[in-house]
C-alpha cells in the first residue's frame, strides 16, 4: 500500500507516453517488494526524463528507491507527455534573442536605437519576444550598448563580421533551462508576438526547428530545438546566420504560416523608416515589400541586417 502513490504516477506516465517497462523497486520497508513498476527514461541529447519529481518523493516517503532507468525518451516524446500531465519539463522553456548588434550604416544610426513612434526598435524587438511567451529574453549588441531592464545582454566584440557571430554569440548563453531558442532581428519591428506564440506551439507539438513564413513564404522569427545549436553555430559565418544549416537540412524545418500575424519587412533606409512608421501608426503590416529574407538571398533562416 505504501508504494500506491508512487505505482500511480509511473502508471499515470506509462499510460500518456504509451509504453512501458517493468523493474523491481528496492528498499521496500513494507514486505517484499512488488513484481513490477514503471521506471523513468534515460536522457538522451539534453532532453531530461519525465518529471520524476513526484514519484520520487512518494517513493522517498515510503523508503523505496527507484533503480536505473530503462526506459528512452525522445525529445518531442517527453514534452508531449509532460503536457498532457500537466507537469513541465526543461522542454518547456523557451528563450527569445534579438539580434541588435549592427551599426545601421545605411540609416546613419545603429538599428538598436531607431525609434518608431518613441520607441526604441530594441525595445520594441524585447517586447515581441516577451508577449510571444519566450522567456528569458537574450539581446546581442555590438555596435552600441542598450539598457534594457529585466533582459540577458550580451556583447558581440566581433559584430562587423556579420550576423553569424551575433547569432553564435546569443545562443551561447541561453540558460541551460531552455530547451529551445526563437530568433529575432531587431529591425523587423511589424513581425507580431503572435508569430513567435505560433513557433512555441509548433514546439511544442513536437516540431524541432520552425519558421515563420507569410503567405507561404519562409522569413522571421525561426525557433531552433538546442539539439542543433551546435551546428548552427559552426555553420553560421559572416551574415549567413542560420540559413546554411536550414538549407543543409530542410527535413527538419516546419514553416509554421504568419501572414496574418504581422510582416517581416525590415528597416535598411530611411526610406523604410518612414514607410514602417506610418504603418506602425496605422496598427497593421499592410502588404509591404519584399523584405530581406532571413536566410539572406533565398528563403531560410535567421541571416543578413545586423546593420
Amino acid at each position: 500500500r505504501a508504494t500506491t502513490p508512487c505505482i500511480t504516477s509511473c502508471k499515470m506516465i506509462a499510460k500518456t507516453i504509451g509504453t512501458a517497462h517493468t523493474s523491481t523497486l528496492a528498499g521496500n520497508p513494507c514486505g517484499p517488494p512488488p513484481k513490477s513498476v514503471f521506471h523513468f527514461g534515460e536522457r538522451r541529447q539534453r532532453t531530461p526524463a519525465l518529471p520524476p519529481a513526484r514519484p520520487v518523493r512518494a517513493c522517498a516517503r515510503a523508503g523505496l528507491r527507484l533503480r536505473a532507468p530503462v526506459l528512452t525518451l525522445t525529445p518531442a516524446r517527453t514534452a508531449r507527455a509532460c503536457g498532457r500531465l500537466g507537469w513541465s519539463s526543461v522542454e518547456s522553456y523557451v528563450a527569445g534573442i534579438l539580434l541588435a548588434a549592427g551599426a545601421g550604416s545605411r540609416l546613419g544610426q545603429p538599428k538598436a536605437t531607431v525609434e518608431i513612434s518613441g520607441e526604441p526598435l530594441a525595445r520594441r524587438g524585447v517586447a515581441l519576444l516577451r508577449d510571444g511567451g519566450a522567456q528569458p529574453i537574450v539581446v546581442v549588441t555590438g555596435a552600441v550598448a542598450v539598457d534594457l531592464p529585466g533582459v540577458l545582454i550580451v556583447h558581440n566584440p566581433g559584430w562587423r563580421s556579420g550576423m553569424g557571430s551575433s547569432l553564435a554569440a546569443g545562443l551561447a548563453i541561453v540558460p541551460d533551462s531552455c530547451g529551445a531558442a526563437v530568433v529575432a532581428l531587431v529591425d523587423q519591428p511589424l513581425v507580431g508576438p503572435d508569430a513567435v506564440r505560433r513557433l512555441i506551439a509548433a514546439y511544442r507539438a513536437g516540431a524541432r526547428v520552425a519558421v515563420a513564413a507569410y503567405h507561404g513564404r519562409p522569413r522571421n522569427p525561426v525557433l531552433i530545438a538546442r539539439e542543433h545549436w551546435a551546428q548552427v553555430t559552426a555553420l553560421a559565418v559572416g551574415d549567413a546566420g542560420a540559413r546554411p544549416f536550414l538549407r543543409a537540412h530542410p527535413e527538419l524545418v516546419t514553416a509554421v504560416e504568419c501572414g496574418d500575424t504581422g510582416s517581416p519587412d525590415d528597416v535598411d533606409t530611411r526610406a523604410d523608416l518612414e514607410r514602417i512608421t506610418g504603418l506602425a501608426a496605422l496598427g497593421g503590416a499592410g502588404p509591404g515589400r519584399a523584405s530581406r529574407d532571413p536566410g539572406g538571398a533565398g528563403p531560410g533562416g535567421v541571416s543578413r541586417g545586423q546593420g
